[in-house]
């Protein structure tokens, strides 16, 4: 079988959406490589024992997993940590990258730049997955990309609009493909109007609050009483922290949950009728270019979204399921709630947003 090395500056087991994106794309693409996954050791929870892993992310398939040390400042010394995650990253993906200086015939895959800059020039078939831009981002795509096997995928148009590539989505060396869903867990429900509705995954992303407050001020609001919200995830202090404030608020109809498995997550998505899409204008990538992994599990569900306003979001596929508000405007997140309960949740194809196509369509890109 052919072999496929994601090597990548991210670290295991995490609860981070982008740790999870690696492990359930890995997990499938298990079906065309025999797969190993290369990281750092680089956080004191770090671990690359293959049962840790397993039991972490319930992973069904078997993908080897290579730790290695970790003797750089980023995750050591908690000041400058920006700088010291730039300087760390460069210095470790150069020396990973030079152990696979020579010939071979392996497929190479990661979310990290200079891995991709270093094995494109040595000249191996390896794959990009963008999810964010910078300038220096923007540099090292621009320069790894005129290697002859190197190629990227974009989560979005706008990726690859303001990548700086004079390349069009046309071109065979480049690909916009949105995230997936892991169909054999999330799986669609029969249609319900119980008025319930959910937000999931963390109360913040890149250190930046997901404006939950405005949430419950919104569930402080009449024209709310009679629908009832859960809000799931967060850290233990995060949760506890806003059961306060709802007590506080005196707010009857809003309910906060521990985080939950994976899972136990798709079982519980089925007792909803909603689904939530909230995240803050002060990063351009929540913004512009994220595709959310809790999308693609609501709709997967049957779930309608109720999504903020951002360009993102209306680059998402289903979008006769998602009913848009602007943020912070409190009316008009209340008229979407409305408008969404009116509106019958429109068939779709499972199969498009899977796993299972996505890796397919990875697996084509090399080649």
């Amino acid at each position: 079988m052919k072999k496929l090395k994601y090597i990548t500056y991210q670290t295991f087991p995490s609860i981070k959406a982008n740790s999870i994106q690696t492990i359930e794309n890995l997990n499938h693409l298990r079906k065309y490589f025999d797969v190993e996954l290369i990281f750092p050791l680089r956080e004191s929870y770090s671990s690359d024992k293959t049962e840790i892993i397993k039991n972490y992310y319930d992973l069904d398939k078997n993908i080897r997993f290579l730790g290695t040390n970790h003797k750089l400042p980023f995750g050591k010394v908690k000041i400058f940590e920006k700088y010291l995650f730039l300087i760390s990253h460069y210095l470790w993906a150069k020396k990973i990258c030079k152990k696979y200086e020579g010939i071979d015939k392996n497929y190479y895959f990661t979310r990290s730049d200079w891995v991709f800059y270093f094995l494109s020039k040595y000249n191996k078939n390896v794959i990009f997955e963008c999810h964010q831009l910078s300038k220096l981002r923007k540099w090292i795509m621009k320069e790894s990309i005129k290697c002859e096997f190197s190629k990227i995928i974009f989560l979005n148009k706008y990726l690859l609009e303001d990548s700086g590539l004079n390349i069009d989505e046309k071109n065979k060396k480049v690909k916009i493909l949105h995230n997936g869903v892991d169909k054999n867990i999330f799986k669609i429900k029969d249609s319900s109007t119980n008025k319930k509705i959910i937000f999931s995954g963390s109360f913040s992303r890149f250190n930046e609050d997901r404006n939950l407050d405005f949430l419950l001020n919104a569930f402080k609001s009449s024209e709310l009483s009679d629908y009832q919200l859960e809000i799931i995830g967060g850290s233990t202090k995060e949760v506890d922290d806003l059961r306060n404030k709802v007590d506080k608020l005196k707010i009857k109809n809003v309910k906060i949950s521990n985080r939950v498995s994976r899972k136990n997550l798709a079982k519980k998505l089925q007792e909803f009728e909603f689904g939530i899409l909230l995240n803050s204008n002060k990063n351009t990538h929540s913004v512009k270019y994220t595709s959310p992994l809790k999308f693609f599990e609501f709709i997967s569900v049957g779930l309608k979204v109720i999504a903020i306003d951002f360009p993102a979001h209306r680059v998402l596929p289903n979008q006769d399921n998602i009913f848009f508000f602007m943020e912070d405007n409190k009316n008009d997140f209340i008229n979407a709630i409305k408008l969404a309960e009116k509106t019958k949740f429109k068939d779709i194809s499972l199969q498009n947003i899977s796993l299972e196509e996505r890796t397919k369509e990875i697996y084509n890109l090399f080649g």
